[in-house]
């Protein structure tokens, strides 16, 4: 007894093996092939994926001129996220190119539109950018909110999975602040506000509205637009509206009848309608009409 039980036990052990190796391939066989997101990446020259957030340590490059340097974007990896230390007189540009599409092993084609975002010291919002390809933003012109002395530049994908091509630009400001911190700035309309705001989706807005700075651009999903409800005034010292985002406005006339009153058309087609008028004087006399069918042309 105590040999068939040794047998039988070797005997399930063995077709227990074999499920276990059957299972394996089974497995083996139905599983997708995957891309590994960040382990052969060198993101910028980092010798990895660059963060996806800045609760983790966010490098900082120094240079002086320009960088430049390459890194990827997948399914998620959705960002990549440095920083630029900046000095008071100093601005930062940046623009991105990557390929407009992406072709897996599986034949699967995607297209690419990668994104740049600007925010500062604070991580406060400066400024986004990625309708185009390449993608260029920059810390002077529209963007007014101060740097404070650091820019974390934000790489993000919107659609697609692909490399993409980064160059750092640092250049000179007159005043100081590098792009809104404390320069001075040319006298703007009467009426203008001393806030910001910043419209990446549709905003419905009405009555007198005063800003200092009135960004218009485009977010991951859509572009701004501001859509008036009613007559609207804007006072604003810099108005940017980024190709893609829109100012709406609709004008609802209350009355479409001129002040000649009206003509109800007869079944013939006959009537008394005024003349139309010229460029540079009034309408002649409607024509005149009479049962029997005698017609008279208006002026």
């Amino acid at each position: 007894m105590h040999v068939a039980s040794n047998e039988n036990s070797t005997k399930a052990t063995s077709v227990l093996l074999t499920l276990m190796m059957v299972l394996s391939s089974l497995l083996l066989t139905v599983s997708p092939t995957v891309q590994a997101v960040g382990a052969n990446q060198n993101d910028l020259n980092s010798g990895g994926d660059l963060p996806d957030n800045t609760s983790v340590g966010i490098t900082n490059y120094i240079f002086s001129g320009s960088y430049s340097g390459n890194g990827e974007l997948d399914y998620g990896d959705d960002n990549d996220i440095i920083r630029v230390a900046l000095n008071a007189n100093q601005g930062l540009a940046a623009t991105l190119s990557f390929p407009s599409s992406t072709t897996f092993s599986n034949g699967t084609t995607v297209n690419n539109q990668f994104q740049l975002g600007f925010y500062n010291n604070t991580q406060s919002f400066m400024g986004l950018a990625g309708a185009t390809n390449p993608v260029m933003l920059t810390t002077n012109g529209s963007i007014s909110v101060p740097h404070d002395g650091m820019v974390y530049v934000n790489i993000s994908r919107a659609t697609g999975s692909g490399s993409w091509s980064l160059t750092l630009y640092k250049f000179t400001v007159s005043g100081t602040g590098g792009g809104g911190s404390g320069g001075s700035s040319s006298q703007g309309p009467p009426g203008a506000g001393t806030t910001n705001l910043t419209v990446l989706n549709t905003t419905y807005l009405s009555g007198s509205q005063s800003y200092d700075d009135l960004y218009i651009g485009c977010g991951i999903v859509s572009c701004g637009s501001i859509i008036a409800t009613g007559d609207l005034i804007l006072s604003v010292n810099t108005l940017t509206v980024m190709n893609g985002a829109s100012i709406i406005a609709y004008d609802q006339p209350t009355s479409t009848q001129g002040v000649g009153g009206s003509v109800q058309m007869s079944a013939s087609y006959i009537g008394n309608g005024g003349g139309g008028a010229g460029h540079t004087s009034s309408g002649g006399n409607g024509g005149s009409s009479s049962s029997s069918g005698t017609v008279s042309n208006g002026g």
